[in-house]
């Protein structure tokens, strides 16, 4: 895995040669998340949090800081930002945006994603707000590079069984946008970006870890 100052340029080199794939469709719900990157006992980090119970949507899963466009938003980058401030304390002004990556929409929940890609050169100083944010997970990135990741998780939807990407790390299932975001950061950092993954069509489908955990529903 590169380090902090190759990454950066990497990073940023790359995401702004590739045309990136912008999704216009008035049924979605215009949404933005921030995949923070910085470094940690010399490894890179990616921040990732688990929701609560308590919201409205994708209640106890794995996701980035991020949600929904507030009329008063300047930009889904604004959007991004205030809401990685309100959800765990973060200071933006902090933060070195290197780019986007492709819009990517949810299922059951109709959000259309713009996910920015940003980075600190130290770990960030959080408070999160405790009735959205469970907790933070700092996922080392040469973690995903390990034969381990990814699982390859199994999405049955209702056309049938279908591989997507998900991951686990530290007792936590990463799976849905989150996962497809992850993926294809990774597929970037390879240069095999092509076109996103898209949600399955099935507002109620089954993840199928293997053969432990059906039951749960498609994000």
């Amino acid at each position: 895995m590169v380090g902090p100052v190759e990454f950066r340029t990497k990073v940023a080199d790359l995401l702004s040669r590739r045309r990136r794939l912008r999704v216009e469709d008035a049924s979605l719900v215009p949404s933005a998340v921030l995949l923070l990157f910085y470094e940690k006992d010399r490894r890179l980090h990616l921040l990732l949090t688990k929701r609560t119970d308590r919201v409205a949507h994708h209640k106890g899963q794995m996701s980035f800081p991020g949600g929904a466009r507030d009329p008063a938003d300047r930009s889904l980058l604004a959007t991004a930002l205030r809401e990685s401030a309100e959800e765990i304390g973060l200071r933006t002004h902090s933060v070195e945006i290197l780019g986007a990556l492709d819009d990517t929409p949810t299922v059951a929940s109709n959000y259309i994603i713009t996910p920015y890609v940003g980075y600190l050169s130290s770990p960030p100083e959080l408070t999160l707000c405790r009735e959205e944010v469970d907790e933070v997970v700092e996922l080392p990135l040469d973690a995903l590079s390990d034969s381990d990741y990814p699982n390859n998780e199994f999405l049955v939807c209702d056309g049938g069984p279908q591989r997507v990407p998900g991951y686990r790390y530290d007792g936590h299932i990463i799976w849905g946008a989150t996962a497809r975001l992850i993926s294809q950061f990774l597929d970037l950092m390879k240069g095999e970006a092509g076109a996103p993954v898209a949600g399955c069509a099935a507002h109620h489908s089954t993840l199928v870890l293997g053969a432990d955990t059906p039951g749960t529903q498609c994000p």
